[in-house]
């Protein structure tokens, strides 16, 4: 039991106030006797409850399902990067050794040692803790590339060999990767050949080991040979014999075929799986392949390239013993599956420490390649862009909830007020009655947010401090409304003259003060949008649609009696009562109305800034895809043939194929000028825009058609050489080049000379389209050139086109995607929507799409809600002037057109005001919000909304205002005339 309510007043009124506070069975009345009393009505309490544990539930749910998706988008994150960014690369290359050579034939057999256990474990001492991150790792040495010449019986070479090269690969992890077709995984060297060797400026035969290859069956039967094949590998080009390796025999001991093509462990070297194109001097092009060396041969194989003295160790001087010319590599996969938000700065230390180790290396010090920070720091971006993101949401959605629940407290204490005066009369302190208040307002509301918060303390993921802050302040900012609150029905019992000018003038001050607090923010968040973007959880620039809301609700407000005043003027002309009625009382004082109005457009605010941002992430996904892909699908091929379009082309669901020849290159505006990479696209240009017509990506060709290859402007117009004179000083004639660019060339003046495979060409730019532009958000793209493909043809007969860009649909596309050899060349096969679908479904797409709908759903019963608070603000005088009507003889069913006059206007107004703030948003957020991680585009594209959809939530929203006012009326109708008059006694 809790003690028995102060007395108060004068003794003589001690014994009536006692009595008059004793229950009917002569106990004390107690606290807790009351607040039993005051739990019978548990409408509004049981509402209260229920919107405390929703905005718990949102505010502890949010902070654990991002941390689960930041851990999976790291992993996304990785897997999105290219192999040689995301893996840790080590490299040693050896210079040759000049010394050497000039040895006799007998004394050259000595063997190099294989660094490779020895530099494996230095590298996982040095990476430390990082180290159990990284996938088990595989060690490579591989030669320059060698013109292959394939021998006969006697072991001379074949005449009539086409020309072919090879580059030898030792290679570790091979057999598990590959079905041995024929033969088996090479070995040791079991035979001798002897091949040419320069010593003293004469070639004199020099005995060396065969060594044993395996070779993809794919490459074999296309070049006709088979297990125990054997070829001579010598250098390609020309130089002193000390600066290249010798010329060595292999021999076939497998063919093999990989067991999936599409395992990563084929990026480190494609050549090992099918041959390679390159540009060949006199058109076409040139196969190249790669042959697998076993790594248990590194002496014999590194002998035999780079022949050494028996007594190599002694030459050495504590030196390093591994092969000269080799490239050796160890390549450390970064195990994804594995990551989560907690390695990055793992990962980051033991890079860092693999760059700094210097000495500890030992005699070889290798080169650190990676893009592994850069992944990192891309990761970082994306996951403070969508903490900021998701921060805006969730701190709208909680005062939103906060007013709602500030709201209910009113009219709970609404609902007590004669119960509460009537305890005051008799005896009762104002502390006792707050306290009262304080108790039925916290024995709703504490256990609510308790069970909510004993559940998610049971669930995976950590509580935040910030989480138990937001938690903890709508519940004591709802327990001070209440307090007050109570305190100001104490006093107006009480209160005598006329206070209006205390409530105006407390009503000005807070409207300034929320109008001065948006000025604040919304003017602060630019400068403080590099903090966000970099990480910094900014709370002042997280409440920007709050305070741009509250401001508009406080404009709202204002102005708005005002102009429901001239309307209700118009009508006080007509014969409508109601109407004017409904528009009269609507332009009343807003006080009353102000926080389910602010609740309103709060909720408002919110479905349109989410739908924006959305909007704009699915809009940048198609074009940030279409900007990748080029097209809807593009093959990438060896060579394309004019046999491989017709049958593309006849495919269900495509409707245009264009060939195209593509390739990153260098461009000069004059020569010693420097270099600029750009990428070249070669293709016909009409047909190509017209593949991308209605695209994001869509460009105007016309000024192309319109320029068509001419002289350099001296009189010298024509094409004077064939373009295919080779060497880097080598131009293909006096022919200019049309060429549109995605953006401004760093060079003066129009034209260029453009290497297209060692021969240079000129161009002229006629037109600048950014709708050019390619390339991912997780690389620098390149400038985009644009040429005629006959042009270039014309002064250079040799380029072929190398793919094929298609125009299709979505179900084409994805037969497409499933096909290995859409042509008889090609090596890949790209798909857009295969592509935006997968960035859909990494983890922070889906995180920003679920907290979006969540967020949606929630603002539309903080709607429903702040709707029929709006009606109970106001249902009190509008029953008062029912019950007047009704007895002057107004039909049944006023009531609901009453309150939809009154009501509705004022609703609509307010998710007008919303939207238009929701809209006005995204113009702050732009410079800070990355889009990149969801939609694989640009990082910081322009938050443009869909005007249909917003209109089309607008209408939801006050299609809801309709449902609460449905309910309302529905309860309205039940009400007979004589509870009207009933009702009207009491008042």
């Amino acid at each position: 039991m809790m003690r028995p309510l102060k007395r108060a007043g004068a003794h003589a009124r001690g014994g009536a106030h006692a009595r008059a506070a004793s229950g009917s069975r002569g106990g004390a009345l107690t606290l807790g006797r009351l607040l039993r009393r005051h739990l019978r009505r548990v409408g509004l309490g049981v509402l209260l409850a229920l919107v405390a544990a929703l905005t718990t539930t949102l505010v502890l749910a949010t902070p654990r399902l991002a941390d689960a998706a930041y851990d999976k988008a790291l992993g996304d994150q990785l897997r999105d990067s290219a192999r040689g960014l995301r893996d840790i690369n080590l490299s040693v290359t050896r210079g040759s050794e000049f010394g050497f050579y000039g040895v006799p034939i007998a004394m050259l057999g000595g063997e190099p040692v294989s660094p490779q256990e020895r530099v494996d474990a230095k590298a996982r001492e040095i990476l430390g803790p990082a180290a159990a991150l990284v996938g088990g790792g595989s060690f490579s040495a591989q030669a320059d590339s060698s013109s292959v010449s394939i021998l006969d019986d006697a072991g001379r070479p074949r005449t009539d060999q086409p020309t072919r090269q090879a580059v030898a690969r030792l290679q570790s992890g091979f057999p598990e990767k590959v079905t041995w077709d024929a033969g088996e995984m090479p070995g040791l060297p079991r035979h001798t050949a002897t091949v040419p060797y320069l010593i003293d400026g004469d070639q004199v035969p020099r005995p060396t080991k065969v060594i044993p290859v395996a070779i993809a069956t794919r490459t074999a039967h296309e070049w006709g040979i088979g297990v125990g094949t054997r070829m001579r590998l010598d250098a390609v080009g020309q130089g002193p014999s000390y600066a290249q390796p010798q010329p060595f025999v292999v021999e076939i001991a497998g063919t093999y075929t990989p067991k999936d093509a599409a395992d990563p462990f084929w990026d480190a070297e494609q050549r090992m799986v099918r041959a390679a194109g390159l540009p060949s001097p006199d058109g076409g092009s040139i196969p190249e392949i790669a042959l697998i060396v076993a790594p248990e041969a590194y002496g014999p194989f590194g002998a035999a390239l780079y022949p050494l003295p028996e007594d190599y160790r002694d030459f050495q001087n504590g030196s390093s013993e591994i092969s000269s010319g080799l490239v050796h590599e160890w390549r450390y996969p970064i195990a994804d599956e594995r990551v989560d938000r907690g390695d990055v700065d793992v990962l980051a230390d033991g890079v860092s420490r693999l760059d700094l180790a210097g000495s500890r290396w030992g005699p070889d010090i290798p080169k650190v390649v990676t893009g592994l920070r850069d992944v990192l720091a891309r990761y970082q971006r994306a996951v403070a862009s969508t903490s900021a993101l998701m921060l805006f949401i969730v701190l709208a959605l909680v005062v939103g909830a906060a007013l709602a629940m500030a709201q209910l407290a009113l009219a709970i204490v609404g609902q007590r007020r004669r119960e509460l005066g009537l305890l005051r009369t008799r005896g009762a302190a104002a502390g006792q009655v707050a306290r009262l208040t304080l108790s039925e307002i916290a024995i709703w509301l504490i256990p609510a947010v308790l069970a909510v918060a004993v559940v998610a303390a049971l669930a995976p993921g950590r509580t935040r401090a910030e989480s138990v802050a937001l938690v903890v302040a709508p519940m004591l900012m709802v327990l001070i409304v209440a307090v007050v609150a109570t305190l100001v029905v104490l006093r107006s019992a009480h209160r005598t003259g006329d206070r209006a000018g205390g409530r105006w003038a407390r009503r000005l001050a807070i409207e300034l003060t929320v109008l001065a607090g948006a000025y604040f923010v919304t003017s602060s968040l630019r400068s403080r949008g590099e903090q966000i973007r970099f990480g910094t959880a900014d709370w002042v620039g997280a409440l920007t649609p709050v305070v741009l809301a509250l401001a508009a609700t406080v404009v709202l407000l204002r102005t708005y009696p005002l102009l429901v005043t001239l309307a209700a003027r118009g009508l006080a002309r007509t014969r409508s009562l109601l109407g004017f009625l409904g528009l009269a009382r609507s332009a009343r004082d807003g006080t009353r109305v102000g926080l389910p109005v602010a609740i309103l457009v709060i909720a408002a605010t919110v479905t349109t800034l989410l739908t924006t941002i959305w909007v704009s992430i699915d809009r940048e996904r198609v074009a940030g895809t279409y900007r990748s892909v080029g097209a809807d699908v593009r093959i990438d091929a060896i060579r394309i043939d004019a046999t491989d379009l017709p049958p593309l082309a006849e495919r269900a669901g495509v409707g245009a194929a264009v060939p195209a020849y593509l390739a990153t290159t260098q461009l000069s505006a004059t020569a010693g000028s420097g270099n600029q990479s750009v990428a070249l696209v070669a293709t016909d240009p009409q047909a190509y825009a017209a593949a991308l017509d209605r695209t994001p990506v869509a460009f105007d060709p016309a000024r192309l058609s319109g320029s068509a290859a001419g002289g350099d402007g001296s009189g010298s117009g024509g094409t004077t050489g064939s373009g295919d004179t080779t060497g880097s000083g080598s131009s293909g004639g006096t022919a200019v080049i049309p060429a549109l660019v995605s953006a401004p060339l760093k060079a003066p003046g129009p034209d260029f000379q453009l290497a297209v495979d060692a021969v240079l060409v000129r161009i002229r730019v006629v037109g600048v389209d950014p709708a050019l532009a390619r390339g991912t958000s997780g690389k620098t793209a390149l400038p985009v050139v644009l040429v005629p493909l006959d042009t270039l043809q014309a002064v250079k007969p040799s380029t072929q086109p190398n793919t094929v860009f298609l125009q299709t649909t979505d179900a084409a596309a994805a037969e497409l995607a499933g096909s290995s050899a859409p042509t008889k060349l090609s090596q890949g096969v790209t798909s857009r929507p295969s592509l935006a679908n997968a960035i859909a479904e990494r983890a922070l797409p889906r995180l920003v799409q679920a907290g979006t709908l969540a967020a949606l759903v929630a603002a539309g019963l903080l709607s429903l809600l702040a709707a029929l608070q709006l009606l109970a603000a106001t249902r009190r005088e509008r029953t008062d002037a029912m019950v007047r009507l009704r007895t002057m003889g107004l039909r049944h069913g006023g009531e609901w057109r009453l309150g939809l006059i009154e009501v509705l206007p004022l609703a609509a107004a307010a998710i007008a005001a919303g939207t238009g703030s929701g809209l006005v948003i995204p113009r702050f957020l732009t410079s800070f919000v990355d889009l990149s991680p969801y939609t694989g585009g640009p990082p910081f594209p322009r938050l443009g909304a869909s005007m249909p959809i917003t209109a089309a939530l607008a209408g939801a929203l006050l299609a809801i205002v309709v449902l609460a006012l449905a309910v309302d009326a529905r309860r309205a109708r039940r009400t007979r005339l004589a509870e009207h008059l009933r009702a009207g006694d009491t008042r």
